[in-house]
């Protein structure tokens, strides 16, 4: 449930007409000019938060356990969300560049849209934390990226609006995979399998970039990585610049290029 001031600001947002111009975005991140006013951008937006302003079950706007009548569903219901609530574009993703992190439940803490079993990232050792472990890894394969949700998307898209894919970051990837402790005990005593991760998961996001620049009309790509905290980064400075910079300047080229 919504608390009284969150209702009525929503209720408020949602009298106004959407007038969505994807060229206000471009010209904010192409610095270009000056937009006429700040586009809304943001990551992605909890499946909770969407399904209550959109008044449908959370389940529809998760990406778990859907039929393929239910992820058109689910796509379109992100796609009137975004537009409600004045953005210039909607997301999606490329379909197949996905592993199961291992994840801890835990207890939502939360006091409102409370999904009752929240999972967390793992603190300890993760999946991988061996070269053995890394080779038995279920990896997934370029050769099933698709273009599905991209596309479905971009051919539903509202008047005005502009289409950007989501990726996740390669540092996050490889944090999450060999768990927080294992990867920073690894970067002091096994540097060469920290190294080789992160050119895993590079070389893996290299071809499904490749794959979405392709679809016409795209506006952008949008990278989530999470590179620090409150207090710091992740990781020094130096191994930013050597082992993740390189890699999102790539990201960077092959937007560029298109």
């Amino acid at each position: 449930m919504m608390n009284s001031v969150a209702s009525g600001l929503l209720q408020e947002i949602l009298s106004r007409k959407p007038e969505p111009d994807v060229k206000r975005l471009r010209a904010a991140l192409g610095r270009s000019g000056l937009p006429d006013r700040v586009p809304f951008m943001e990551l992605f937006a909890d499946p909770e938060i969407m399904a209550s302003i959109l008044r449908k079950p959370a389940r529809l706007l998760t990406d778990e356990g859907l039929n393929a009548s239910e992820k058109k569903e689910r796509l379109s219901l992100i796609i009137r969300f975004y537009e409600m609530l004045g953005y210039d574009y909607v997301p999606a993703t490329v379909d197949g560049l996905e592993v199961d992190f291992p994840r801890i439940p835990g207890r939502d803490p939360s006091p409102s849209l409370n999904r009752g079993v929240r999972k967390w990232a793992v603190e300890g050792e993760g999946a991988i934390t061996t070269w053995e472990g890394s080779k038995a890894f279920p990896w997934p394969d370029p050769e099933g990226f698709r273009l599905t949700s991209l596309e479905h998307v971009r051919d539903h898209l509202p008047a005005g609006m502009g289409l950007v894919c989501n990726f996740s970051g390669v540092l996050e990837w490889v944090m999450w995979l060999m768990g927080f402790r294992g990867f920073f005990q690894s970067v002091y005593r096994q540097p060469g399998l920290v190294d080789a991760m992160f050119e895993k998961v590079g070389e893996l996001f290299l071809p499904a970039f490749r794959l979405a620049a392709k679809v016409k009309g795209l506006t952008a790509f949008f990278v989530g990585d999470d590179w620090g905290f409150k207090n710091g980064t992740m990781i020094s400075p130096r191994m930013m610049r050597e082992k993740v910079f390189p890699w999102h300047r790539r990201f960077a080229e092959i937007a560029h290029s298109h």
